[in-house]
């Protein structure tokens, strides 16, 4: 007999408010156990407040090179001129993932936004256990799925590091 399990996760912690305190309530009660945070999101540090000292949570960086709102926009934590590539007119990051692909982005411009998204959660209080990615760009950018890791050999580590304690 298999034994089964059901794995819960909730993302973007740190887009608002309501999804803060939405992702709050389930983590409290037991339902996530894993919970995915947007460093460049406008609710961080309220997040941060919220859950970064929870034992009972595994935190994950969603990693975010795209702002798909009409109202809420957020763009990067990197510098701007060291990611010009993944911003739009406005200097935040482009509102579909095809479009940010259309203009062809710098994919090491996109490893430094993530190594910055990185650190940002790490100063605020977030062990990261796993990285994962907001509207999956990899899927969509030529060649970024490879520059992550995919397809990298056993003898090259990965770009990024979540936290060997996570």
């Amino acid at each position: 007999m298999l034994d089964k399990a059901l794995i819960t996760r909730a993302d973007d912690f740190g887009s608002s408010h309501s999804a803060n305190q939405a992702i709050y309530e389930v983590s409290k009660k037991g339902i996530v156990k894993n919970v995915s945070v947007m460093a460049c999101a406008p609710y961080l540090e309220e997040a941060a407040e919220m859950l970064a000292s929870s034992k009972d949570v595994t935190f994950g960086m969603h990693s975010v090179i795209n702002a798909e709102w009409d109202r809420v926009v957020w763009g990067p934590v990197a510098p701007k001129e060291k990611v010009k590539s993944l911003i739009d007119h406005r200097g935040v990051f482009y509102q579909d993932v095809l479009e940010l692909a259309a203009a062809k982005p710098d994919l090491d411009e996109i490893i430094t936004e993530y190594k910055y998204q990185l650190e940002r959660l790490r100063k605020v209080g977030f062990p990261i256990a796993y990285i994962d990615s907001h509207m999956m760009p990899e899927g969509d950018i030529p060649g970024l799925a490879e520059k992550l890791g995919g397809g990298r050999g056993a003898d090259q580590p990965p770009l990024l590091q979540p936290d060997a304690s996570g």
